[in-house]
């Protein structure tokens, strides 16, 4: 055998282990790289949905008082209306009356 043909006889071997050991490394890479970017994120899960429930009840509890709100303003916006009739009914009878109380002065007058 020539020294040629034994170095050949090495390289794939050596290769092979290089091979392995770039296979290992990415191997422990990729575990590390799930670990930190998704599994990790999950020990905060709770703390989380705890926040998102405050959240929602927060939220419910604004809409609960928006309702409420809204709710009044229609009773307002109702009273304002019956208001304003009950003020121009008493208006005209005032003007009704003014008109009489200057017929009766103007008679009075003669």
């Amino acid at each position: 055998m020539s020294p040629r043909h034994s170095s050949t006889d090495v390289r794939p071997s050596v290769l092979r282990e290089i091979g392995s050991v770039v296979l290992w490394v990415v191997t422990i890479m990729t575990t590390f790289a799930t670990v930190i970017f998704f599994i990790a994120p999950l020990r905060t899960l709770p703390e989380d949905v705890t926040a998102l429930r405050e959240g929602m009840t927060e939220l419910a509890q604004t809409q609960a008082v928006q309702a409420e709100s809204l709710k009044k303003l229609a009773e307002i916006a109702s009273d304002t209306k019956v208001l304003r009739s009950d003020v121009d009914h008493h208006a005209v009878k005032i003007e009704n009356l003014e008109g009489r109380v200057d017929k009766i002065e103007h008679i009075k007058s003669k």
